[in-house]
């Protein structure tokens, strides 16, 4: 995820600083899993990274902040084979152990090669297993896609690629 340009449209407020993980924090957790770190003005998650005792230490992170209304603008890119979400109006709470337990997900996935993508609702841009998308705009792996999630408490608008 990057800061889509330098400078921010009027309106909105940046989410990620391009130099830190400040503002976020893993689900139901205190701070960030090792393994997101910020690079060259990138959040990026490092599937790599192990702590010093060999653990994994990612987890799925969200903002500090909460946002009732929003309008979300970030860029993403996977891997080949690569498959994750931007989830939104999760609720932290003990009771669940997954954020997608609690709120909805725009697919992000190599629709070319991870096997996901065979399944209807499931490919990227779809609101995942409920709604696919009415056009496919997805860019391979690799190449950065464009995203906005709209949400105005009635109405939710999920674009991808369409600028």
């Amino acid at each position: 995820m990057t800061a889509m340009s330098q400078k921010l449209e009027k309106g909105f407020k940046p989410l990620f600083d391009g130099k830190t993980t400040n503002g976020w924090h893993t689900y139901n957790k205190q701070g960030i899993g090792g393994a997101w770190q910020a690079v060259d003005g990138m959040l990026h998650f490092n599937t790599a990274y192990r702590t010093a005792a060999g653990k994994r230490d990612g987890g799925d992170i969200v903002t500090d902040r909460v946002f009732e209304r929003f309008h979300l603008k970030l860029e993403w890119k996977v891997a080949a084979g690569g498959n994750s979400g931007i989830m939104f109006n999760i609720q932290e709470d003990a009771a669940y152990q997954y954020p997608w337990q609690t709120g909805p997900e725009m697919q992000v996935l190599d629709n070319a090669l991870h096997p996901d993508a065979k399944i209807i609702k499931h490919r990227a841009g779809d609101l995942y297993d409920l709604i696919s998308c009415s056009i496919e705009t997805v860019k391979p792996a690799g190449e950065w896609n464009e995203a906005e999630i709209i949400f105005s408490g009635q109405r939710l608008q999920l674009i991808l690629n369409i600028f």
